[in-house]
């Protein structure tokens, strides 16, 4: 009978001592994880802004990697089959230029069609726009006044009124931002080789003849020659 209760309580001693042994493992293995995850918080490396060169052509999978890190991007509309619409208001721009469009046609509508690619230049995101159609609205209805395209600007007929300057196949297109923002002028995207592209200067200026509801344009040289003639 006695070594019946001495094997019943070795028995329940060795049950306590396992279930302290167990307890003790679990505090130990709870302590270690969250030794480790205080580690884990404290060394997380945080992504870093990507280096983001001045006009190195950007893939539009790239420009999603970093967008976050760029200004909001401009684009307008979708039309679908390639087609952009971007609406420009001119009833709060000072200027008697955009006054007087406005005046006789309301805002102007810019229809264009772009590349897939984009580049950054001073802080701005650009993308090369290849055609341009200048619209304004009648009655609902559009209304063409002209286009322009890599070849140069046309009036609302389709006759040229004046040519893209010589640049050895270079022009990616216009300048998306320049074009929002200065819808008149020409500014171009040139592409240096196959991954660097950068904006120049304007060509020519663009003016509307309201006789006739169609674009007129003037080359740089001749802005300048009048200019100097002024003097």
């Amino acid at each position: 009978m006695k070594s019946i209760i001495n094997k019943s309580l070795l028995f329940f001693l060795y049950i306590i001592i396992l279930c302290c042994s167990c307890h003790k493992q679990q505090v130990v293995e709870d302590v270690v994880l969250a030794e480790n995850s205080q580690i884990n918080e404290e060394y997380v490396i945080t992504p870093r802004k990507p280096l983001i060169h001045e006009n190195r052509k950007i893939t539009q999978k790239e420009y999603e990697e970093i967008k976050e890190y760029l200004p909001e991007l401009i684009e307008g509309e979708d039309l679908g089959n390639g087609w952009y619409l971007y609406e420009i208001h001119f009833e709060d721009i000072n200027g008697v230029f955009y006054q007087r469009f406005y005046q006789s046609y309301g805002n102007l509508f810019l229809k264009y069609r772009k590349e897939d690619y984009y580049f950054c230049n001073s802080g701005v995101i650009y993308f090369p726009i290849t055609e341009v159609l200048y619209l304004y609205k009648q009655n609902d209805d559009f209304k063409l006044l002209g286009k322009k395209d890599i070849t140069g600007i046309y009036d609302n007929k389709n006759n040229l009124k004046l040519k893209c300057p010589e640049t050895a196949n270079a022009i990616a297109g216009y300048t998306s931002q320049d074009l929002f923002e200065y819808p008149f002028s020409n500014h171009l995207c040139l592409k240096k080789d196959d991954f660097t592209l950068y904006p120049c200067d304007t060509f020519g200026n663009i003016n509307i003849d309201y006789k006739n509801n169609t674009l007129t344009a003037i080359s740089m040289a001749e802005i300048l020659d009048y200019a100097l003639r002024e003097k």
